[in-house]
């Protein structure tokens, strides 16, 4: 065959562009501004990584709280908007623990198979990193749930993908957000139907960007669409997702806003449907829990919030049921004692309301600001 100039250089052209998207992440901004940085050093890297570990709001005022945990490649580039994201969207989904890991050699590590299409023994190293250091130094020293979610953009939604084939009980929730599916990386499509074939299976977001001087993202969505055809079981946990407005720098925000408001659906109770039937806190969150699945607990701030909206609105024996729900959650929290004290003094119960206060002030040894503010009350009853 023969190639003409103009060919050959529009070829090389779009390689350039392919290696420029690749390497590109690598220079942008610092990724301490949300997280703690930790150095691992890893057996199946043979060398010292780093990894960011960004914590929600309530992290630290709710000892008793167990988050899940986003686990996220090429943190110098994607943990910022990543983590302030989620963060800021907390309550309107679960609060969580996002994990940023270095990937400085992204294009070696990150790109699951070689250009002659053999496996590449640099990122199943790296997977095996993640899967078993990362997750297991993240498990040990932080609050965490059995619920895990792991997202890579361009690369690193190729490895996500391969991650998933490899082992799909690794995590709940794999994001290929832009995956790459070119130069050696579309042996893939011939090893996805065995990942589609397990009967237990996670959730999956293939997401491809629209605005592209490429033919490989959408011709990757349309293949991929017709592939889960064949397997119609797995119609609610595998999306395959097209944004036509959205470019290949973008599908990394945009898309896992999207998979992850989706994923935490209705988390918000609103209080008219507490305010109608009290029963309706309890009922939701088994509700949560048994479609998302884990079990999902409202949060102590939630609790707050809610006891005092129900006590200014007067309804105070919905504020009594949400207070019993809150120690019932958090039997060894001062604040579930606060939250009673302060629907017995709602209902003018001096005595119940010292009895709480006394637990709080018990349970708040180790915060001496709070036991203080507690004290004082109890003082003045």
């Amino acid at each position: 065959m023969v190639i003409s100039k103009t060919e050959g250089t529009k070829k090389l052209k779009i390689l350039l562009i392919i290696i420029f998207l690749a390497l590109l992440p690598v220079t942008w901004v610092s990724a301490n501004q949300l997280g703690t940085t930790f150095t691992i050093h890893s057996k199946h890297l043979n060398e010292e990584r780093k990894i960011v570990v960004s914590l929600p709001s309530n992290y630290k005022d709710e000892p008793f709280y167990k988050f899940p945990v986003l686990y996220l490649t090429d943190a110098s580039s994607q943990l910022d908007h990543t983590a302030s994201m989620i963060h800021y969207l907390s309550d309107g989904i679960s609060p969580m623990i996002v994990v940023g890991i270095f990937t400085p050699d992204r294009w070696n590590e990150l790109k699951p198979f070689t250009r002659d299409k053999q496996p590449n023994p640099k990122a199943e190293s790296l997977r095996k990193f993640i899967v078993e250091e990362v997750k297991g130094f993240i498990n040990k020293n932080y609050r965490t749930l059995d619920y895990s979610i792991f997202a890579g953009h361009s690369l690193g939604g190729s490895f996500a993908i391969n991650a998933y084939i490899k082992d799909a009980t690794d995590f709940d929730v794999f994001f290929a957000l832009a995956p790459n599916f070119a130069m050696g990386n579309e042996v893939m499509f011939e090893q996805l139907p065995n990942a589609f074939a397990h009967q237990k299976q996670p959730k999956v977001y293939f997401q491809f960007e629209g605005v592209t001087p490429f033919t490989t993202p959408i011709n990757s969505y349309a293949r991929l669409n017709t592939m889960l055809l064949k397997y119609p079981l797995l119609k609610t946990t595998h999306k395959v997702q097209l944004f036509e407005n959205e470019d290949h720098m973008t599908i990394p925000h945009i898309g896992l806003y999207r998979g992850l408001t989706e994923i935490y659906k209705d988390w918000f109770l609103y209080i008219p449907s507490i305010v109608e039937d009290k029963k309706a806190i309890k009922n939701h969150f088994q509700g949560l829990s048994k479609r998302i699945g884990y079990q999902v607990n409202p949060t102590e701030s939630y609790f707050r919030d809610l006891i005092g909206a129900m006590i200014s609105m007067e309804h105070i024996d919905t504020a009594a049921y949400a207070a019993e729900m809150a120690k019932e959650f958090y039997p060894e929290s001062h604040f579930s004692y606060v939250l009673l004290a302060d629907v017995a003094h709602a209902k003018k119960n001096a005595t119940q309301e010292a009895k709480w206060l006394k637990k709080a002030i018990m349970l708040s040894s180790h915060d001496v600001e709070r036991q203080s503010q507690y004290q004082k009350r109890l003082a003045s009853l």
